[in-house]
């Protein structure tokens, strides 16, 4: 899993937890795919590895590409609200 991954990259659970201003306990609960991983927590997760774990491969949701996540909200410590997975053409299409 990918929160697991973070955590190697970052060396611990407790470190990855203070680089987002989480708990451990809610690391380990990510990590055992206990609780689901919020779009603030992916952006967090995602700096706090450097890019190598992205907010996009995190929330396929809410962004199909890394360069969907929007960009101000990667480089904010503070809000990010999950941005729109498709963009206006595919909107347009509809579901079938």
């Amino acid at each position: 899993m990918l929160v697991v991954e973070a955590v190697r990259i970052v060396g611990s659970q407790k470190i990855l937890a203070q680089r987002i201003a989480r708990s451990q306990q809610q690391i380990s609960n990510l990590c055992r795919r206990a609780a689901r991983i919020s779009g603030e927590d992916a952006i967090a997760i995602d700096r706090a590895t450097a890019g190598r774990i992205s907010a996009a491969a995190l929330r396929p949701d809410l962004w199909r590409r890394p360069e969907d996540v929007p960009a101000d909200a990667a480089r904010s410590a503070g809000h990010a609200g999950p941005a729109p997975a498709a963009n206006a053409e595919d909107r347009g299409r509809g579901a079938g």
